[in-house]
């Protein structure tokens, strides 16, 4: 077994090595081939690392040749080895306790600790906090302290969720890590503590302060209760605000917890991290105040994107779905999104469905809809009440499936009175009769062979497409002639408007927002399109 590692080990080097001399003199065919086997063999990603960090032209050579048809895609597996590399020797526990150890030395190997720590981010906090904890380490537990706030952002979230430890002295230490370090997501956590009648004098006045400190820094009041704080720091996550990003090209991102005196991580798949945390901040804000509508809604709408993201079949549905193992957070045989709204109830869900209008998110939207339609009668659907209006609007969306669902779910209450939006009902039902379950995609490509195949696979799926190179010119043509639009795939590359511009376009606009989006990438966009 050792002879067949080692022989595995010489011939990926060679296979690498080769692939970059290739390469290097333009021999791209054999390059290719090198690097493309090298890939099939599942190589060690540090390994291939450490073998481009011989020369350091490699990796400027594959960013070079990224964009060229016949090497690019072999190029760009190869950098992703390259970035599971980074990933694996930054988040490594051995690598990471060395560095913690090596903060006890000389000045030069303190220096070099903090930067490999820094690098490390979030992954090294777990271990730090440990030492903080052992009285046995206190000779490190300034230079952990100090390194901790030159973490900075990705330190926030672990420290903060470690603010339920029972070490008073250690928790003091971390109140003021946060309070330097400056970020205001820390502000919920730490009014929580200054609210808690149980909290110790010191650990509510250092809460305090340290609130004051993140204010000044952050320029902006946290005049809100803890609850209000979670409530909006759960906002914050379910729209995907900037500071609050995981890292949107790691493999996983950790959902923090504090258990058994230890700081412990669920790895979940980056595309949940922001659901989750608005579902734990909106369940935090629901246990400081119960009587939070706003609260609930966001618990349940968080909860269908969740899903949505993971893959699963249908939103409205309760019948299990493979797809929500992905999510290590929840339990085995853990109820789906529907079941839970449905048991929230007709008000909680007009909430739900009146953000996924605003958002034109269809999973929210429909998921909220399947629960208004199995639980709620007339009375419960219809009326002057302000919540009450979304489903009206429903029956206006620019989304076919969006407007037969909400006028089946009037229908079905067979409501005995007028109310707003009733004279589009009909329309709706007749929309859904007239169905022939043709779909419809438009393609924006401007290489005429690609958006030629696109097209022909697309046809080939059973869709009518509009296809042509003009993004706009491409939209009005679909305005006038698609009944509904089901997929929208553009290519990244487009000039006039880049990516970013394109993208916000469609989710301005009502009737395209609802669609599904692809964005078919070419290799050297692919960061910007992340």
């Amino acid at each position: 077994m050792l002879f067949r590692s080692i022989e595995q080990g010489r011939q990926q080097r060679t296979l690498a090595e080769d692939g970059w001399h290739y390469a290097a003199i333009g021999r791209f065919d054999l390059a290719r081939a090198n690097f493309e086997q090298l890939v099939k063999l599942d190589p060690d990603p540090v390994g291939v690392l450490e073998l481009a960090a011989v020369n350091a032209n490699r990796e400027g050579i594959l960013l070079q040749l990224m964009d060229r048809p016949d090497i690019g895609p072999a190029a760009v597996d190869m950098l992703k080895v390259l970035k599971e590399g980074r990933f694996r020797l930054r988040t490594n526990p051995q690598q990471i306790l060395a560095n913690i150890a090596k903060l006890g030395g000389t000045a030069r190997e303190r220096i070099s600790a903090v930067q490999q720590l820094k690098q490390s981010g979030e992954w090294s906090v777990p271990f730090m906090l440990d030492v903080l904890l052992n009285p046995e380490q206190r000779a490190l537990h300034t230079h952990v302290i100090g390194a901790l706030q030159e973490i900075g952002k990705p330190a926030v979230t672990p420290l903060a969720v470690s603010l339920q430890m029972n070490n008073n002295a250690v928790k003091i230490f971390i109140i003021r890590a946060l309070g330097k370090i400056g970020y205001p997501h820390a502000i919920a956590y730490l009014k929580q503590l200054a609210e808690d009648k149980d909290s110790p004098p010191q650990v509510i006045n250092e809460a305090q302060l340290a609130i004051q400190q993140i204010e000044q820094t952050a320029g902006r009041k946290a005049g809100g209760s803890a609850a209000q704080e979670f409530l909006g720091l759960g906002d914050a996550y379910y729209y995907d605000h900037g500071s609050l990003m995981a890292e949107p090209d790691a493999p996983v991102v950790n959902v923090w917890f504090w258990r058994e005196g230890h700081l412990v991580s669920s790895q979940v798949p980056p595309r949940i991290f922001n659901e989750l945390m608005a579902m734990r901040s909106a369940e935090t804000a629901l246990q400081l105040d119960p009587d939070m509508p706003e609260a609930v809604a966001l618990w349940l709408a968080s909860n269908f994107r969740r899903e949505a993201r993971l893959g699963v079949a249908d939103v409205a549905s309760e019948a299990a779905d493979p797809a929500t193992a992905q999510d290590p957070t929840r339990p085995n045989n853990y109820p789906r999104a529907l079941y839970f709204a449905r048991a929230a109830g007709a008000r909680y869900n007009h909430l739900v469905l009146a953000r996924g209008l605003t958002d034109a998110e269809p999973s929210v939207i429909l998921g909220s809809l399947a629960a208004l339609r199995d639980t709620a009668g007339a009375a419960n659907l219809i009326g002057s009440e302000d919540y009450k209006q979304p489903l009206a609007s429903a029956l206006t969306f620019p989304n076919l499936v969006v407007r037969i669902e909400a006028a089946l779910v009037l229908a079905n209450a067979l409501p005995d009175k007028e109310f707003e939006g009733a004279g589009n009902v009909v329309p709706a039902l007749s929309e859904a009769l007239a169905q022939t379950g043709q779909k419809h995609a438009v393609v924006i490509e401007p290489d005429e062979a690609n958006r030629n195949r696109v097209v022909g696979i697309l046809r080939e799926a059973g869709f009518q497409v509009i296809a042509g190179e003009d993004f706009y010119a491409v939209l009005q043509d679909a305005r006038k002639n698609a009944p509904s639009l089901d997929l929208i795939l553009f290519a990244s590359h487009l000039k006039q408007p880049n990516v970013a511009v394109a993208v916000q376009d469609l989710r301005k606009d009502y009737l395209f927002a609802s669609a599904a989006t692809v964005i078919l990438v070419s290799p050297a966009d692919e960061e910007l399109v992340r």
